[in-house]
């Protein structure tokens, strides 16, 4: 998130990497979590958003105008990604409907940008609307900490 303020592209692709790898270990973690709790919504959930920041992450210190197509393809994962979380009875509901919009707002860029329509403006007001919603900055961390029945 500190990289949509950074005052060069330096420094702001420097913040979307490590964005990015903070995102990526954390659902790899949830993966393992999830699988070993046994519940396959939620892992193959994380494993393909998982999918989708790697992609957006490879194209954080590209030029904005030049990482739009991975950003596209980024956020139709996630999209997939939030569609399969939300699936999921352990997940409480207002989180699954959460989830449920920025799923259509994410998958409305990759949409966009396959009907040839990339332009940067609609892009990035689409994944304003869509990422806090999603786990970029508030599903994840905070809808994801659903309360288990510790076993011995």
């Amino acid at each position: 998130m500190a990289g949509a303020f950074a005052p060069s592209p330096e420094l702001r692709g420097l913040a979307w990497g490590i964005d990015g790898i903070g995102i990526i270990v954390a659902c790899a973690v949830l993966v393992v979590d999830h699988l070993q709790r046994g519940d396959g919504h939620l892992a193959a959930g994380f494993l393909v958003f998982l999918v989708g920041e790697t992609v957006v992450t490879s194209a954080a210190a590209a030029p904005l105008d030049a990482s739009a197509p991975s950003l596209a393809a980024g956020s139709g994962l996630w999209a997939a990604g939030l569609a399969l979380v939300s699936l999921s009875s352990a997940i409480p509901l207002f989180v699954r409907a959460t989830g449920a919009i920025a799923a259509v707002l994410l998958g409305g860029v990759l949409g966009a940008t396959l009907l040839g329509q990339p332009r940067l403006d609609v892009l990035v007001l689409a994944l304003a609307l869509g990422a806090p919603l999603s786990s970029r900055h508030g599903y994840l961390p905070v809808g994801f900490r659903v309360p288990y029945p510790r076993t011995p």
